[in-house]
């Protein structure tokens, strides 16, 4: 009852959008509203979908886990190759968001960089998405962290001998890391929610970072953007949880 209910809402829904539409309304409007109810109907189908399942059955799930040898044993956690915090937490843990906040200019983006080499390194598939920079960029920052060169001298491509081998050696290394590098410079969420799941799904990735949350578009208009953040943060983190992977966001602090 509950799931046909809903759809005859959403099609009276999508229904007033395509009489405004064909009304020539604003299309910047259109979009945000069509995709607000896109995400609502994504949140109403889970909701039909999760059912409550008995405490007995999980019990059972777990023995299996801890004392049946026979069965596969998943691995929960993601070494970040930072032995102090894998140490005291064990790293990333599946179906995890985190955030990495800080105020401009303090080098979140090379954080995530260098985490996602020390991680692609033990044959861990990361994603990627760039959403303020491209390709290009992301590559001479990879080229920077495991050459030890600066960025400066990455990008002005000028070196000398030494410089050079280093280079070389740093892109030898590079053909064996499994990062996959997305440019998405148009942050609507459906479309950062659709790229995270192609990466997962073609590319078998299980953490994917997003630099930075900031520039994911608005779902609705209407809202403030504190509770766009929220929407988006809550999306994602479903994300994570769904597929069993690492989400880490980047965000910006106000100075």
């Amino acid at each position: 009852y509950y799931k046909h209910s809903n759809m005859n809402s959403t099609l009276l829904q999508l229904n007033k959008i395509a009489e405004r539409f064909s009304s020539n309304e604003n299309q910047d409007e259109l979009a945000h509203d069509l995709e607000a109810l896109l995400v609502a109907l994504h949140e109403s189908d889970l909701m039909a979908e999760n059912k409550p399942e008995g405490l007995s059955s999980l019990v059972k799930e777990r023995s299996d886990f801890f004392f049946d040898i026979s069965k596969p044993r998943e691995e929960y956690f993601i070494p970040t190759g930072y032995k102090e915090f894998d140490k005291e937490l064990s790293g990333w843990r599946k179906g995890e968001l985190a955030v990495i906040a800080a105020r401009p200019g303090m080098g979140k983006t090379q954080l995530m960089i260098d985490m996602a080499v020390r991680i692609a390194k033990q044959g861990i598939n990361c994603g990627i998405l760039a959403l303020e920079q491209n390709k290009t960029s992301v590559v001479n920052r990879i080229i920077s962290n495991l050459s030890y060169l600066s960025q400066v001298t990455v990008m002005k491509g000028v070196f000398n001998s030494e410089e050079k081998d280093k280079i070389e050696d740093a892109l030898n290394k590079m053909q064996q890391l499994p990062i996959w590098i997305v440019d998405q410079h148009i942050g609507s969420a459906i479309l950062i929610l659709e790229r995270c799941k192609q990466l997962i799904a073609e590319q078998k990735t299980e953490v994917l970072f997003i630099d930075y949350i900031q520039l994911i578009g608005t779902i609705h208009r209407r809202n403030n953007r504190e509770t766009e953040l929220a929407i988006i943060t809550r999306m994602l983190k479903r994300l994570a949880v769904e597929q069993n992977v690492v989400i880490v966001i980047l965000s910006q602090l106000s100075r």
